[in-house]
């Protein structure tokens, strides 16, 4: 599953205090691994290592943080605060299905 036979679907999670979009590629059934990207990127940055762990059987997910992309842009300041962002990811994690899960990221 590499190349043109790799589907970077997109996906968008809408909760009552924020929209999380991502891409995600790989089967399903397969372990979870998250890519989270830093400041000022989009978690389309990742996408030759979701593509090569995609094509290893991880079922791979790589979101637009907040602020950036498809995801929620808050006004306030403090919607930016790391409390935040951890509960988006929280939320996306049991969006995802809630199973353990590889957390890969950088800033």
């Amino acid at each position: 599953m590499t190349g043109p036979d790799l589907i970077f679907k997109p996906k968008v999670l809408q909760t009552a205090r924020h929209r999380t979009a991502w891409i995600e590629a790989g089967p399903l059934d397969g372990p979870l691994m998250v890519f989270i990207h830093g400041w000022p990127e989009l978690g389309l940055v990742w996408r030759a290592q979701v593509a090569h762990f995609a094509a290893a059987g991880w079922r791979c997910a790589a979101p637009d943080m907040r602020g950036y992309g498809g995801s929620s842009v808050p006004d306030a300041i403090a919607s930016s605060a790391v409390r935040e962002l951890v509960a988006d990811m929280v939320e996306l994690h049991e969006a995802l299905g809630g199973e353990p899960a590889v957390w890969v990221g950088h800033d």
